[in-house]
């Protein structure tokens, strides 16, 4: 008889517990249970070390997700017909026709709980459409300044980039932007259901150098003998970036460029045209960071990124930023954050020379600190930034 209690109330403990102790807390979150999630890209999922910025945060996405036991998959350039865009190194192009099919035996077969769909190109747009046909709830991630950015990036009418990019758009049950900023654009562009959603910085990855390191760094990127400080731009050298404005602005000290080449400018003429400017090309990996940890300023003039998470980047190896007051820049390094010089005037080269110059003199004098910036980029966290992801990805109704 003793026995048989026993056993009763071990499982009537367990059936207790497990129906509803999950339900209190304690004060602590519950686990989120596993889920199947599909993500809907226009890129090469192995291709980790050669993507922008929008790729780069899928992939914190994916590889986030997955951390936490979730299952997740992703449909992009191997699954559907591509062509390699001329001219443009490592670009490619999803042909658009004869893609629900594979759209279609996709979801059938992985039957995802959630589906997340970022804005990049015609697999994107391609899923979105599917999804508003059969009524599959999705959620769009919208990581760029909209019309204006795809009109400076493509060339397109201002037109056709508000058409293209609203299509997409008006098909999503959520939108997740990234900072305040592009989600009160969004709401100006008619998005009501727009979401703010950081992003995040790997710090394992971007460390900060000690003086060693850095003047290994500096010689590694061939700076050594070149006068400091070092101004570093990060991104592709092209007109949606404002990087004339990089160029334009004149500084004490040698400017670095990381990047290739992109619309409206031609690296080649431009080495000969500015002889002191150091034009490193595209790097990546270990040979990226080489060049933050050799940098002293990051230099970002761009006026259209609703992030920009190269600023984390230089952040986390130690330089502060200097760049325009507007948009991403006022979001995630704002006015008094104690690491960024912000140009109020949009316009002035003048304004982001001083504040270029600023930025020197407070890293002499120890105003600002490669510790305090590295200490301000902590901040961004992409454990947080995936932890609010799946808060707000809505479910599908299909599993």
């Amino acid at each position: 008889m003793d026995k048989t209690f026993k056993l009763f109330y071990l499982f009537f403990t367990l059936f207790f517990y497990g129906a509803y102790g999950s339900t209190h807390t304690g004060g602590k979150k519950q686990c989120e249970a596993p889920k199947r999630i599909l993500i809907f890209c226009d890129m090469w999922e192995d291709h980790r070390m050669a993507v922008g910025g929008t790729e780069m945060v899928v992939c914190a996405v994916r590889d986030g997700l997955r951390k936490r036991g979730h299952d997740v998959r992703l449909m992009g350039f191997a699954d559907v017909t591509t062509y390699k865009i001329p001219f443009m190194d490592e670009n490619y192009f999803a042909w658009p026709f004869f893609m629900d099919g594979v759209i279609k035996k996709k979801i059938k077969e992985f039957n995802p709980h959630h589906i997340f769909i970022p804005l990049l190109g015609t697999i994107s747009n391609a899923a979105a459409r599917y999804c508003a046909a059969h009524d599959i709830p999705f959620t769009a991630f919208y990581s760029i300044l909209g019309t204006e950015f795809f009109t400076a990036s493509t060339g397109m009418p201002l037109w056709f980039s508000r058409s293209f990019i609203h299509k997409f758009l008006c098909k999503a049950t959520n939108i997740v932007v990234p900072t305040d900023s592009a989600r009160s654009h969004a709401a100006q562009e008619g998005f009501a259901n727009a979401i703010t959603w950081p992003h995040g910085v790997d710090q394992e990855r971007f460390t900060m150098p000690a003086a060693e390191e850095k003047a290994m760094a500096v010689k590694a990127c061939g700076l050594e003998g070149k006068p400091r400080p070092y101004y570093l731009f990060v991104g592709r050298v092209s007109e949606e970036k404002n990087f004339s404005a990089f160029l334009q602005a004149k500084v004490a000290g040698t400017k670095v460029v990381v990047g290739k080449e992109g619309r409206g400018f031609s690296i080649n003429r431009l080495k000969k045209e500015y002889p002191d400017i150091v034009f490193a090309g595209k790097q990546v990996g270990p040979d990226l960071v080489k060049y933050y940890h050799a940098a002293d300023i990051f230099l970002f003039p761009s006026k259209l990124d609703t992030f920009g998470l190269v600023m984390l980047e230089a952040l986390s190896c130690g330089a502060p930023v200097v760049g325009f007051n507007t948009y991403g820049l006022c979001d995630v390094v704002p006015q008094g954050c104690g690491v960024s010089y912000l140009a109020n005037s949009l316009d002035s080269i003048a304004e982001l020379e001083a504040c270029a110059g600023q930025a020197w003199s407070d890293l002499q004098s120890g105003v600002v600190t490669p510790e305090k910036c590295r200490a301000y980029a902590s901040k961004f966290s992409w454990s947080s930034a995936i932890e609010q992801l799946q808060q707000v990805l809505v479910p599908t109704g299909l599993a």
